[in-house]
């Protein structure tokens, strides 16, 4: 179960990441729906980060579970790093 949860957390990182490379698409493309665009996005946004807490609360719940009964946690398959989001930039043209 545990395994599942770490599964479900990765896709949902996954799909954050998409969505901010959709979102400098979007903006840098359709400068004229600026407003309209981030509005919907940020709703998408709000769906994935419900998920994405949701699965990382089932997660650590079972990891307690499992370090109660005395049982070995799994490790992530995946590298859980944190999102490069493109539209911020930390030096000029990088």
């Amino acid at each position: 179960m545990a395994e599942l949860m770490i599964e479900k957390f990765v896709t949902e990182y996954a799909r954050y990441r998409g969505l901010v490379e959709r979102e400098q698409t979007l903006c840098e493309n359709h400068r004229n729906f600026f407003l309209d665009i981030t509005s919907m996005l940020a709703r998408y946004q709000t769906a994935i980060n419900r998920q994405f807490l949701e699965a990382l609360r089932e997660l650590e719940s079972l990891q307690t579970g499992a370090k109660r009964k005395g049982n070995r946690v799994p490790r992530p398959r995946a590298p859980l790093t944190k999102p490069r989001n493109p539209l911020y930039k930390t030096k000029p043209g990088g």
